[in-house]
């Protein structure tokens, strides 16, 4: 019970005992980076040209007839049709503030975006079967990891929730607590979990609108997951701790 009163404690906002909140930004110490880059990895350009693909443009329909969706035509998925759903969830629209910030298409607590997008393609067109980065500024994917055996590595971690990696393409976002730790401190984790919200949603409504479905998953084994993304988990103050968050199989309906 001590732990469920800890965590409720943590979803509360500024109290009169936050009144010495202190953070790394007001000691004037240096912003993390805007997104997280694999050297040497091979970069695959994204199209921009969403307007052919869109099937639904009414919002209320969107809103109304979104739902989750765990079952998937064997259908492939277009290289467009993905990269609009990774800019309609993490796309940079602007850079701002001397470089520092970024303005996307889903709010984020002083426009930091703590999130990383990672993609399995398993049936997408003009990719090969694999682990890929994206890179919302470029507007780009890194390609990581081509072994058909990761993919069953993946529904092991997600406790054999297989319809991720039977989906044409899955989602997994991870984050990088301190760039939001950097500014908000303690206070840091709740707004990072409403930025995860917004994210997911706005995953259901695009992936509506061109007629796929979608179903957010946030049951995993955490440490299992960790490692085979190859994320630094490492405990204490290490500032470049990464770990997931959730994924999401997408596909046509």
């Amino acid at each position: 019970m001590e732990e469920i009163k800890r965590l409720r404690e943590m979803m509360k906002s500024y109290t009169a005992a936050d009144e010495d909140f202190d953070s790394d930004m007001n000691h004037g110490i240096k912003k993390p980076s805007l997104a997280k880059y694999h050297e040497g990895s091979k970069r695959i350009h994204l199209p921009k040209n969403f307007e052919k693909i869109l099937q639904n443009n009414n919002f209320y329909q969107l809103l109304t007839e979104r739902k989750s969706c765990r079952k998937y035509s064997y259908d492939t998925i277009s290289l467009q049709e993905l990269s609009y759903l990774l800019y309609a969830t993490q796309g940079v629209k602007k850079v701002i503030k001397d470089q520092t910030a970024t303005l996307r298409n889903v709010p984020s607590g002083g426009a930091i975006h703590p999130f990383e997008t990672y993609i399995y393609a398993n049936n997408v067109s003009g990719l090969e079967e694999g682990l890929y980065h994206y890179l919302p500024i470029e507007h780009e994917l890194e390609q990581l990891i081509i072994a058909d055996s990761f993919k069953k590595t993946i529904s092991e971690a997600f406790l054999g929730q297989t319809f991720l990696t039977e989906a044409p393409v899955s989602f997994y976002w991870s984050i990088l607590p301190y760039r939001c730790e950097w500014k908000y401190a303690s206070k840091a984790h709740r707004v990072a979990l409403m930025d995860l919200g917004c994210i997911c949603q706005t995953l259901y409504l695009a992936a509506e609108s061109i007629a796929c479905g979608t179903c957010m998953v946030g049951a995993y084994d955490q440490e299992m997951a960790d490692t085979l993304f190859g994320f630094d988990t490492t405990p204490g103050d290490n500032k470049d701790v990464e770990f997931l968050l959730g994924g999401a199989g997408v596909g046509l309906q």
